[in-house]
């Protein structure tokens, strides 16, 4: 029932399986330890808000899948910031391990008052 695939590590071999299978493959090249540009990230919580069944992968599901979740969580879903963070460990994310980043992440939620009335439903 998959409709839409949202890749954050650009492609790989199984998005070919995916595509043959009628799924929208969308590719990102995202790194795990920084943030990726808010544009993107801005993209990729407007495409899981869209009315289609959306999966979005990494290659652990940790780290790169945790921004996108985390974002849309704030931002669609409404959850506080510390809501959205709190979830990220439960899925493998170290937060100790990337302080830098999640300082970048914590200025991209709270302090996007522009982005969060555009991501609105």
């Amino acid at each position: 029932g998959i409709q839409r695939l949202i890749s954050l590590t650009g492609r790989l071999p199984a998005h070919d399986i995916a595509e043959r299978m009628g799924m929208e493959v969308v590719l990102y090249r995202w790194d795990a330890s920084r943030l990726p540009p808010r544009e993107q990230l801005h993209q990729v919580v407007g495409q899981m808000k869209e009315p289609k069944i959306t999966a979005v992968h990494c290659m652990a599901g940790a780290d790169r899948t945790g921004y996108a979740v985390a974002s849309y969580r704030f931002f669609v879903e409404e959850w506080s910031y510390q809501r959205a963070i709190d979830e990220m460990p439960y899925y493998w994310h170290l937060i100790p391990n990337f302080p830098r980043l999640h300082k970048q992440l914590r200025t991209f939620l709270v302090r996007s008052d522009d982005i969060a009335v555009s991501a609105k439903p």
